[in-house]
């Protein structure tokens, strides 16, 4: 039993006293209630009411009846006048009211009821002055007694003890030690007051630490040395350390545990043969996990983890001096002894119940079990063994997934130790595969990995197993990004990887709640940007540099096709990106540099342009905002403008480039009017505007032909007169009309003030 169970036990039994005194008084107070009732119950005279003469026509009167017993008229008085608080009455005194009073008609004495019962004082709480005086100041007693002993001892020493043999003073000290034992322990027994248990509990305590260092010394100390064989010492103290762990487990005392736990720790610690320190942290490991089970004590299994693995540190790099290279050749018998205290301390994790190591607490300490674990057997083994990192994480990644399973089925109300042992394990395989895997088969097998992750992730409803299919994608696209070449095995696994994060995004979208309401997802829109960022790099270094613009814009309108069959609105959305990354390498490696390409790269552009520009257009299966429709359609009809200008430029000389623009100009116009692609049609009408300024730059530089200058002019009127002519016999909105209208106007103005120079120029 603890000071803390002391002190509650202590509490209930003055409460037990206080009851009992209120239960006797109560007792008192109903006995004498029972006397005056019994002196109440006498015969008295029978009072009747005279009788009145009857009345002509009065309604006959019936007297209330006198109550006959002594119950009844208390009855009838507490309905009249209900007193503050109604008297408690005894069954024995109530029967022999009745007895009396069935032979009495006398009217009853009335009683005054009892005083009410005094509330019950709870006990005082334990103020902080006690606290001090009963807990703390023992404690700091028993140092300055023992300080006074060393100060004792060593006067003794220069004047006595030193004339006495190392046998004589070791005796004297387990004598010392023995009169601490007996006397703290008699004062324990004592329970006249609770600080005379506290003192002899800290008197006790030291007797066992008195008797553990004289045993210590009598090896260690030259002058006391009487045990000349160190693993005999040691058996002595890991002795006398288990018989104050059963002291401390017959007494249910977790300090006294700690504390001989502790010295058991340091006496394997100091002890240095063989294997010694390792097979003592294994039994100490043992009985921590025990008292951790048994008794629920979280403090000393904390400790004794980082005290168990401190210890192996200490065995396995400190040998006289600090250095890597200490106790190689033990070192593989060590490993198992690593193994052992994983498994006990997993154990305790598995095994330990109670409030005292729940949720956060139980998966502390089994992240500090495994760190612990993992990184002494990481450090012991990377300067022996080269190359091995992989066996090791894939196997210990692969136990921490069992545990998880395990923590699953037994620790259900607890998912954080499942989790845990997830995430660890995940992490430790995957940081096999790397270690293992080089290049881009480490990518597909990071992209493997991700797909089982993502699955199972939403199988089990998890989303730790989910954000490791994440990071896990995350890293083969870096692979792949860092590491793609242009040799077919490369293209082949990219192109795989491509599809494994195509698959994921498939699978997210086909388990997302809101798919139906959103057009971009976080989830499914990773993966489909990880896939199309995958398919971009492979294309660069598979695809030759002349080619290259016609491959993404392939790849840009073959993802959004493949909209249709998948079903991921992302998609069509993130791959255009591949069509304008195929309209800047055009213009950047043909229009500027003026690098003359085969026909089929702007015809290619051109066509791709024209297909995702209508697509974005008359699509409806995906639910964007007209702004965000425009937008698209503006930068493809830009895009068409751009890659028809460059294309067709170096092919014409400059007079007749004036009537090919404006031709340009009309059929790109009519097409966008017959297919209703407004937006394209608006954007033809830069052709007009760079003909007539190329028009003007021939003026100042030498005359073109009149029938060349003449076709821009013509251009603006028949564009404009059309305009009119096709709002008049079509029915259109007044919010459009009537800019068509000014727009009309405006072309043919135009039109007049150019023929106006052309006169003045041409007409002599």
């Amino acid at each position: 039993m603890n000071e803390q169970d002391k002190a509650e036990l202590e509490r209930l039994l003055r409460r037990q006293e206080a009851l009992q005194i209120q239960l006797s008084d109560l007792r008192s107070d109903m006995q004498r209630l029972s006397s005056r009732l019994n002196q109440a119950a006498q015969p008295v005279a029978e009072m009747r009411p005279e009788p009145i003469a009857p009345m002509a026509m009065a309604p006959e009167v019936i007297a209330e009846e006198t109550p006959k017993t002594v119950v009844e008229a208390i009855v009838r008085e507490n309905m009249s006048v209900p007193p503050p608080l109604p008297p408690v009455i005894p069954s024995v005194a109530v029967a022999s009211a009745l007895a009396g009073g069935a032979k009495t008609e006398e009217p009853p004495a009335f009683v005054s009821p009892p005083p009410p019962l005094s509330p019950v004082t709870p006990a005082p709480r334990e103020t902080f002055e006690m606290k001090l005086g009963t807990y703390w100041l023992v404690r700091v007693g028993i140092v300055m007694l023992l300080t006074g002993l060393v100060f004792l001892g060593t006067y003794a020493y220069k004047n006595y003890i030193g004339k006495f043999g190392p046998a004589g003073k070791v005796t004297l000290l387990y004598t010392a030690s023995a009169a601490l034992l007996g006397f703290g322990g008699w004062l324990q027994r004592k329970r006249e007051k609770e600080s005379l248990r506290n003192y002899g509990q800290v008197l006790f305590a030291g007797g066992l630490a008195a008797v553990y260092f004289t045993t210590y010394a009598a090896h260690y100390v030259e002058v006391l040395r009487v045990i000349a064989s160190p693993v005999i010492d040691a058996l002595l103290l890991l002795a006398w350390a288990a018989v104050t762990v059963w002291i401390a487990d017959r007494r249910k005392s977790e300090v006294l545990a700690l504390f001989a736990v502790s010295l058991a720790y340091y006496t394997s610690a100091i002890t240095s043969v063989g294997l010694f320190t390792l097979g003592s942290n294994l039994v100490l490991t043992a009985a921590a996990v025990f008292f951790l089970i048994r008794n629920r004590w979280t403090t000393l299994s904390f400790i004794s983890v980082l005290a168990t693995y401190g210890g192996f540190a200490f065995w396995r790099f400190h040998q006289g001096d600090w250095g890597w290279q200490a106790r190689t050749t033990e070192l593989w018998h060590a490993n198992f002894f690593l193994a052992g205290y994983w498994l006990f301390f997993t154990a305790a994790v598995f095994f330990a119940r109670g409030k005292s190591l729940t949720n956060v607490s139980r998966s502390l300490f089994a992240s500090l079990n495994n760190g612990a674990f993992f990184a002494l057997v990481l450090l012991s083994m990377m300067h022996m063994r080269h190359g091995k990192l992989w066996i090791f994480s894939l196997a210990f990644g692969g136990t921490l997934l069992g545990a998880a399973l395990l923590a699953r089925k037994f620790l259900a109300e607890e998912p954080v130790v499942k989790n845990t042992y997830i995430v660890q394990g995940l992490t430790l395989v995957t940081l096999g595969f790397i270690a293992y895997f080089t290049g881009l088969k480490l990518a597909i097998v990071l992209a493997a990995e991700s797909v089982v992750l993502v699955f199972l992730g939403h199988q089990q409803k998890n989303v730790f197993v989910r954000a490791g299919g994440y990071i896990t994608a995350a890293l083969s696209a870096a692979w792949v990004f860092t590491m793609m070449t242009g040799s077919n095995v490369d293209v082949t696994i990219g192109s795989v990887i491509g599809a494994a994060f195509l698959l994921n995004a498939w699978w997210e979208h086909r388990n997302d709640e809101q798919r139906a309401s959103a057009v971009v997802r976080p989830f499914s829109g990773y993966f489909v940007a990880l896939a199309v960022g995958v398919c971009g790099i492979v294309t660069w270094h598979a695809v030759p540099e002349n080619w290259l613009a016609v491959a993404w814009m392939i790849e840009g309108v073959a993802f959004t096709a493949l909209f249709y069959a998948v079903r991921l609105p992302e998609l069509p959305l993130f791959s255009q990106a591949l069509a304008i990354a195929a309209q800047g390498y055009w213009f950047f490696e043909f229009a500027l540099r003026q690098n003359k390409p085969h026909w089929l790269v702007p015809a290619t552009l051109v066509s791709g342009t024209l297909a995702l520009s209508h697509w974005w257009q008359r699509q409806r299966r995906l639910a964007l905002v007209n702004d965000m429709r425009n937008v698209l359609q503006i930068v493809y009809g830009l895009a068409l403008v751009g890659v028809l200008f460059f294309w067709f430029q170096p092919k014409f000389a400059p007079a007749a480039w004036l009537a090919f623009l404006s031709l340009l100009a009309v059929g790109l116009t009519l097409y966008g009017v017959v297919t209703r692609a407004w937006t394209l049609a608006a954007c033809a009408q830069l052709f007009l505007l760079i003909s007539s300024a190329e028009l003007y730059h021939q003026f100042f530089s030498g005359k073109p032909g009149w029938p060349f200058a003449l076709v821009p002019i013509a251009t603006w009127l028949v564009l404009g007169v059309a305009t009119t002519a096709w709002l008049s016999r079509h029915d259109t909105r007044e919010t459009v009309r009537r800019p068509l209208l000014q727009i009309s106007v405006f072309y043919r103005a135009v039109a007049f003030l150019m023929s106006l120079w052309w006169i003045y120029a041409y007409v002599p």
